[in-house]
Order: structure tokens, then sequence, then C-alpha cells
């Protein structure tokens, strides 16, 4: 990629965000419409190779392998956490917190124990109406 210039301008640096940014959304679209026909492509696929009762096979410029994995599917939470607490097995959830949730209790001025809001500033970018 090419070395970009930058603007000397903020007026004309804010234009060429803009104009980047329009260009990656065209681009997206392209991308989802791909991503979409190689999403079929696959499901396409994998009900042939499991029709076929084939693990996997292969073309002239690619190989494809069914490939099975055991993940968790929770079917009762409540059991689920009260299995976590009894057996300290905090190691069984992703550190994250749940911002809607928390921004509620904040919105009602309550305090939540070892979490405090921190600010992160972005750049908002919106359209100039033309006159």
């Amino acid at each position: 990629m090419a070395k970009l210039k930058m603007p000397t301008t903020l007026g004309a640096t804010i234009d060429l965000l803009w104009s980047l940014r329009e260009e990656r959304k065209d681009a997206d679209v392209i991308v989802n419409e791909i991503k979409e026909k190689e999403a079929a492509v696959e499901a396409h696929l994998m009900n042939n190779l499991d029709k076929s009762g084939l693990d996997g096979a292969k073309g002239k410029y690619g190989l494809a392998t069914l490939k099975h994995s055991t993940v968790a599917d929770v079917t009762d939470w409540p059991a689920f956490y009260v299995y976590i607490q009894k057996n300290k097995a905090w190691d069984l959830l992703q550190q994250r917190p749940a911002i809607t949730a928390i921004r509620e209790r904040w919105g009602a001025n309550k305090v939540i124990s070892g979490v405090v809001p921190k600010e992160i500033v972005n750049l908002s970018l919106s359209s100039v109406k033309a006159k």
C-alpha cells in the first residue's frame, strides 16, 4: 500500500476520512455478498459430504474436511451458575461485563463493587448536508 499523504487542514482531513469510509462501506457490501455466497456453497458442500458418508473430499484447488468439535450448550443457566459457585469454577465464565446492564445500574445511581466507569474517546464522523 502506498504511503498516505495527510492533508494539511482539518477540513481536508475530515473529507479524506469521509471518502475513505465511504469507499470501505462500498467494499463491505461486495465482501458481504461474497460471504453470503461462501456460506451457501459451504452449507451445500457439508450437506453433500454428509449424504455421501464422507468426512472430506478434494477438488483441483482445494481440500475440504469436516472437523468435529465439542462446544458447550447450556440448557439450564441457573443450574450452571450453582455449579460454578459451589465449585468456585469462575474460569467457566468469560470475564466481560454486560455494559448495558451496568449502565442501567449506574443510571439508577447504584454502585457496583469492583467496577468503575472509564471514558473512551472515539471519533464520530457524520454527513454534512449540501446546501
